[in-house]
């Protein structure tokens, strides 16, 4: 199974995972965060992979709390 970080790159339709953090990509993220199940990865996976994206440390305790919070991002 590919990584989380991956698996954002391809649906947001970066390039590379880097523009994750440097591209206006919250309102792509949030569009298509629903096409990630939520038995694939865990809350710590995407405590990771968020805290990489935002620059932030962040931690989930769900998969949809870190959903709900890619859903209610402004801009990154």
């Amino acid at each position: 199974m590919k990584e989380l970080l991956q698996i954002l790159t391809e649906i947001t339709g970066c390039s590379f995972i880097s523009d994750l953090r440097t591209r206006p990509i919250a309102a792509r993220l949030a569009q298509t965060v629903d096409n990630v199940a939520d038995d694939d990865y865990s809350p710590g996976e995407w405590s990771y992979a968020l805290s990489y994206i935002t620059g932030n440390n962040l931690s989930f305790h769900s998969v949809e709390e870190a959903k709900n919070y890619i859903r209610h991002m402004k801009s990154l």
